[in-house]
C-alpha cells in the first residue's frame, strides 16, 4: 500500500526500489537444465481487428529488445470476444533484462503503462500480464498457464509463427490451483465478501469461472484451454449442481456492453489510487444481475466449489 500511495507523487517509486530486490532473488535462483521432452508449440501471429489488441501490438514494439515473448490469449486470440472479454496476455522477459536494476526498473515501468490499453479494452479489468523470464521456460510451470492455453494463443511480437519449447516443471502440484480457488470463492460468498460494485462483481465471476479449468486440471494432471473445461467438467457434476455454471454464464453473456461516460474515464486511468477507485466505487451492480445474486446463488457458488474438491479428493484414495 506504502508503495502504491508513494507513485501517487512518484511514479518511477515502486519500479526502483523492487528493481535491486528482484534482482537479488533473481540471482538466487538455480540454473536448471531442461528435463525430459520438450512441448513444442508453433504460435500463428495476431491478424484479428479488435483495436485494443492492435494498439497493445504497436505499443510492445519499444520493448521489443527486452521481450522473448509476447502472447495474447483467450477469447481476444481466437476472436471470439464479447461485452464481458478481457484482455489476457503473456510476457517473456529476455534474461539480459535482469542484468541491472535501471533496465528492469524501466521496462516494469513500460510494461505497467500498457495497464492503460487493457482498460481501454475493458475498465473493469482486474488483471495484468502474466510475467516470465526465459528460465522459466526450462522448467515450465504448467499450473500458472497451461501449454494447453497458449496453444490457442496469438504472437503480438512478430508478423510470423513463432515457435516456443517448454519443459514442464517435475512433480508440479496440480491440486493446489483448485484448493485456493476453492478456498477463496467460499470466502468471497460470505456475506462480508460479496461484491458491491460491478468491478468486484466481475472479478468474482471470473475467478468462479475458472472452476471447470482447474478441477479437470486437478482431475486430469493437465491444463486444459478454458473454453474446453465446461464440457470436460460438467460430465462429474449433477445438473442441479451444474446449473449455477449456467446462470453465471447466462450473467456474463448479457453483462452491459457500455458503461456511462463519466466512469469510462475514471477506470481507464492507471495508478494505485485509481484502481481503488475501480474496486469500491460505481457503477453498482445493474437491478437484472442484483436481483440474481441472493444468498442462495453465493451458496450455490460455494457448493459447486466444494464438491469440486470432495470429487478430486476422492479421485486420490
Amino acid at each position: 500500500m506504502k508503495d502504491g500511495m508513494m507513485s501517487a507523487v512518484l511514479p518511477g517509486y515502486p519500479f526502483d526500489k523492487n528493481a535491486p530486490r528482484v534482482l537479488a532473488e533473481y540471482a538466487k535462483e538455480s540454473v536448471l537444465e531442461p528435463e525430459g521432452i520438450p512441448i513444442k508449440i508453433s504460435i500463428p501471429p495476431y491478424t484479428g481487428t479488435n483495436q485494443g489488441v492492435l494498439d497493445m501490438k504497436l505499443a510492445l514494439q519499444d520493448l521489443k529488445k527486452d521481450l522473448a515473448y509476447a502472447f495474447v490469449h483467450g477469447s481476444l486470440a481466437i476472436g471470439e470476444e464479447i461485452a464481458y472479454s478481457d484482455f489476457d496476455g503473456l510476457i517473456v522477459l529476455k534474461a539480459e533484462v535482469f542484468s541491472n536494476a535501471r533496465r528492469l526498473s524501466q521496462v516494469a515501468r513500460k510494461i505497467n503503462q500498457t495497464r492503460a490499453i487493457m482498460l481501454r479494452i475493458d475498465p473493469l479489468q482486474h488483471h495484468g500480464w502474466f510475467v516470465l523470464n526465459e528460465s522459466d521456460l526450462s522448467h515450465y510451470p504448467e499450473t500458472y498457464l497451461p501449454s494447453d492455453v497458449l496453444k490457442e494463443s496469438r504472437s503480438l511480437l512478430s508478423d510470423k509463427e513463432e515457435t516456443i519449447n517448454l519443459y514442464p516443471e517435475q512433480n508440479t502440484d496440480y491440486y493446489l490451483p483448485l484448493k485456493e480457488l476453492c478456498r477463496h470463492l467460499r470466502k468471497k460468498t460470505q456475506y462480508s465478501g460479496q461484491p458491491a460494485t460491478l468491478y468486484q462483481l466481475k472479478s468474482f465471476l471470473s475467478e468462479f469461472m475458472m472452476l471447470p479449468a482447474l478441477y479437470v486440471q486437478a482431475r486430469d494432471r493437465k491444463g486444459i484451454f478454458k473454453k474446453y473445461s465446461f464440457t470436460e467438467a460438467a460430465k462429474d457434476f449433477k445438473e442441479e449442481d451444474w446449473s449455477i455454471i449456467e446462470e453465471v454464464s447466462m450473467i456474463r453473456s448479457q453483462w452491459p456492453k457500455e458503461m456511462s461516460a463519466f466512469h469510462r474515464k475514471k477506470f481507464q486511468k492507471i495508478g494505485y489510487f485509481w484502481t481503488q477507485y475501480r474496486k469500491n466505487l460505481g457503477p453498482g451492480i445493474p437491478s437484472q444481475f442484483k436481483e440474481r445474486l441472493d444468498q442462495k446463488f453465493y451458496e450455490r457458488v460455494a457448493s459447486l466449489a466444494n464438491l469440486s474438491e470432495v470429487y478430486v479428493f476422492s479421485l486420490d484414495n
